[in-house]
């Protein structure tokens, strides 16, 4: 393979630190084409005819080059792209001039594709993989732009006459040319724009390729319970347990490792996608969002999304309620979807933080009560607190993640509890017992209780179909091991286990301790609910069964002997 007679240095051009020594000295040069080198470093035209090159197989004459076109379905990384093409002594194309430019886009057809220019050593200044400078530059309005303050490597867009800078992490198509030009040196890229650059740029990348623009360092293990994914060169965990986005983000950076967090899955390449999608079926949470600004989707890194992955007419914002990504199941591609809803997800360890850990504010940019910097104020007494808008308080309660809650100490039963929460009004709505519905409310409820507690969780009204005392159905589930199991078919309510701090169902008349909450929601009915007991025959009254006359009353959730 042609490979080191020229070195940069051969063009006029030195970096510090950027020298590959493996080529020869200056006093080696060989006429290696009818393009020469000025004393400005610039390309010329050579008075000589261009020599005849012959073609390698596969590929196509045009002009004094030949050319290859891979395959549209081989789409990959500019610094594949350019690998693969040195498998058949050949670089990616460069383009000198309108007549080359005219010819590869005709062979390329309407896709986008890669040319052999860079500004990997220097940024800004965009070089040829043959170590020539670039002086034929078509390039589009606005570029190169380095977007991002990531765009080292050339490109034409899909059906476009110019030259855009992209990632060059993208995947695009492939053009190679075959000229007899030898490559400047064995192609050490360095990123300029990051303070971790490659090899000997400054520093060292391991074991690991510098690819495209970056040094990718895979770690030496990952977090515990993850798996590292050599060809992503990250670490990833499958969450199997349903959660809402906020929490499952909040989950992803409990897993600190060399004291980063971890965050939900950030997926910018089809190797990614392919490989996590191996991970599970069905739909699951990424780490996207538009919850900052309404129908612009960013990382939770903060980085701008580079592979556009949607499904078709996605994201559509569905019911103006949709604000966070996901990889839908079956068609297997990204789809905008309500925050709220429970389901699994990955969570991804690459050595990069999420942009503020756990401590972010995440807003609903879809409600009309949303959280103030945000875009829309909460309603008046309700300040922004995290991503709830948090009502103003009874006394003696506590504000936190947008609930009010107080914690009692004293035992009593399940329907003791639940009365005396009802007794306490506020805006003319009662509280209830605790309706912990997400894991954020576990986390705070932990924090503030040393043992087990009752919440607004029962069976009363049809055996073993669980509801809160807002009369509201389980949208998030927190039961331990083979819980509930109705033990002695006698447990009917449900409680935070002190064992565990998951739920389990017990038998309602033991005593504890509880939480009760005010969130504005009133209970199903009232301090007056009559709850009954499914597990008998004998049930009370307006639940489907009468007391024995005189002998026995209605009392709590069982016919009582007086």
């Amino acid at each position: 393979m042609f490979r080191s007679a020229i070195l940069w240095g051969l063009v006029g051009w030195s970096v510090s630190g950027c020298f590959y020594g493996g080529g020869r000295g200056d006093d080696a040069i060989d006429p290696v084409d009818a393009r020469a080198v000025d004393a400005g470093g610039s390309v010329v035209d050579a008075p000589i005819d261009a020599p005849e090159v012959t073609c390698p197989s596969g590929y196509t004459r045009g002009g004094t080059s030949c050319y290859r076109v891979h395959a549209a379905t081989s789409l990959m990384a500019w610094l594949d792209a350019q690998r693969t093409c040195e498998v058949d002594d050949a670089h990616l194309v460069v383009v000198t001039d309108d007549d080359e430019s005219a010819r590869v886009r005709q062979l390329a057809g309407s896709s986008a594709f890669w040319v052999g220019a860079s500004d990997h050593a220097i940024e800004g200044t965009f070089r040829h993989v043959t170590g020539a400078s670039v002086v034929f530059a078509p390039w589009s309005g606005g570029e190169p732009s380095n977007s991002g303050n990531r765009e080292d490597c050339v490109a034409y867009p899909a059906g476009s006459s110019q030259w855009s800078d992209r990632p060059c992490s993208e995947e695009l198509r492939v053009v190679c040319e075959y000229d007899a030009i030898p490559l400047a040196a064995p192609p050490l890229w360095c990123d300029t724009d990051a303070p971790a650059t490659c090899g000997t740029c400054g520093n060292d990348c391991g074991v690991d390729p510098c690819v495209a623009q970056a040094c990718v360092v895979p770690p030496p293990n990952c977090p515990v319970g993850y798996v590292f994914n050599s060809d992503t060169s990250s670490c990833f965990r499958l969450a199997t347990t349903a959660a809402t986005w906020q929490n499952a983000e909040t989950d992803c950076e409990d897993d600190t490792f060399q004291n980063i967090g971890s965050h939900l899955a950030v997926v910018e390449s089809l190797t990614e996608r392919d490989y996590v999608k191996t991970l599970t079926s069905g739909s699951f949470w990424i780490g996207l969002s538009d919850h900052d600004s309404e129908g612009t989707f960013r990382w939770v890194t903060g980085a701008a999304p580079v592979l556009a992955d949607w499904a078709v007419n996605e994201p559509n914002d569905d019911f103006n309620t949709e604000d966070c990504g996901e990889y839908r199941g079956g068609a297997g591609l990204r789809n905008d979807r309500t925050c709220n809803l429970a389901q699994r997800y990955v969570c991804e360890w690459d050595g990069t933080p999420a942009a503020t850990a756990a401590s972010q504010t995440w807003c609903d940019t879809s409600l009309a009560t949303d959280c103030g910097a945000c875009g829309n104020a909460c309603p008046s007494g309700q300040p922004c607190l995290a991503q709830y808008c948090q009502p103003a308080c009874p006394p003696g309660y506590a504000a936190a993640i947008g609930s009010c809650y107080r914690t009692v100490t004293t035992p009593v039963s399940w329907q003791a509890a639940e009365a005396a929460c009802e007794t306490e009004s506020f805006m003319g709505v009662a509280a209830h017992l605790v309706v912990a519905g997400s894991v954020d409310e576990r986390v705070y409820l932990d924090a503030q209780m040393s043992g087990g507690f009752w919440i607004g969780l029962s069976d009363h009204d049809s055996e073993g179909v669980f509801r809160w005392v807002t009369g509201a159905a389980l949208t998030y589930t927190d039961w331990v091991g083979a819980e509930p199991n109705n033990d002695f078919n006698t447990e009917d309510c449900g409680e935070y286990r002190e064992t565990t701090d998951r739920w389990n169902d017990r038998t309602c008349s033991a005593t504890q301790q509880y939480v009760c909450e005010w969130d504005g929601v009133a209970p199903a009915t009232g301090g007056s609910q009559t709850w009954c007991n499914t597990d008998t025959d004998g049930n009370c009254g307006t639940c489907g069964n009468s007391c024995v006359p005189v002998v026995q009353g209605c009392v709590a959730q069982r016919c009582q002997n007086l």
